[in-house]
């Protein structure tokens, strides 16, 4: 959603700095609201109410989980707490869709998957999870449904700061943004996605999927499979994978590694 957000930036069509009221009129008569911007729902500190219930589980057996995410609770100022927020970051659904005229999913074939040559049938969640309810809107917070090469091409492309080939994807300017440090004292790992810190910039997913590049050595790796044990740690997974391929002799068969250049 992220790399969506830096191509309707690209295009003028919003600013990281925008008001959510902008797009979200219910925020913009609440005075508890109407400050929020689209920076702090990016970085996890907007102030949204959060439980592990109303985050995960109700939004489940709801059709409309942006609607749902809009009607929640202001808990606290914007920028003063830092809580990953699944519902906060949905309505950037209805922000993106409604600055740029056009669906989540035409979007994602026309700025990603099509020009960035996607192999596998690359698609957005809509139903809900666990439950299968059927969606109005895609769940634009995670679910998205795709292959460990194709996983990979997102990681290149932040390592390559927003250019695929000679396309812009996304600006310079909008890559530094994510990147860097804001001047508040919230937010400062959550870069635009949940990217983490460096050397090695990481997002991860249900299931302990996850997609890791590293600007250092600009190495980029993917994991996508089944759940794995609460002992898995994505900073020992990072470690070993780096090391085994900075050091042939801990790399096993060749047949077992795809190597991009």
């Amino acid at each position: 959603m992220a790399t969506l957000i830096g191509t309707a930036e690209r295009d003028g069509k919003l600013s990281t700095a925008d008001l959510m009221g902008k797009f979200v009129p219910q925020w913009a008569s609440n005075p508890k609201t109407n400050n929020i911007t689209m920076e702090t729902v990016m970085r996890h500190c907007s102030g949204r109410y959060y439980d592990a219930v109303a985050d995960f589980v109700t939004p489940q057996t709801k059709d409309d989980q942006t609607a749902y995410s809009i009607g929640l609770p202001q808990a606290h100022p914007p920028g003063t707490v830092d809580q990953y927020n699944q519902m906060a970051y949905q309505t950037l659904q209805q922000v993106f869709e409604l600055s740029t005229k056009t669906g989540i999913q035409d979007a994602s074939k026309k700025e990603l998957y099509t020009p960035m040559q996607f192999e596998s049938a690359t698609i957005w969640q809509e139903k809900g999870f666990f439950t299968g309810v059927p969606q109005k809107h895609p769940l634009v917070y995670g679910g998205v449904t795709t292959s460990c090469p194709d996983l990979a091409r997102f990681g290149h492309l932040w390592l390559n700061q927003g250019t695929w080939v000679n396309r812009t994807v996304f600006t310079k300017a909008f890559y530094d943004k994510a990147m860097s440090q804001p001047t508040y004292s919230f937010g400062k790992a959550r870069r635009y996605g949940n990217w983490g810190g460096p050397p090695s910039i990481k997002s991860e997913g249900l299931g302990r999927q996850i997609v890791v590049f590293n600007p250092t050595n600009g190495i980029v790796l993917t994991r996508v499979g089944s759940e794995v044990t609460t002992a898995f740690k994505p900073s020992d997974f990072i470690d070993k994978v780096m090391a085994a391929i900075k050091d042939p002799m801990l790399r096993g068969r060749p047949e077992d590694w795809i190597v991009a250049h």
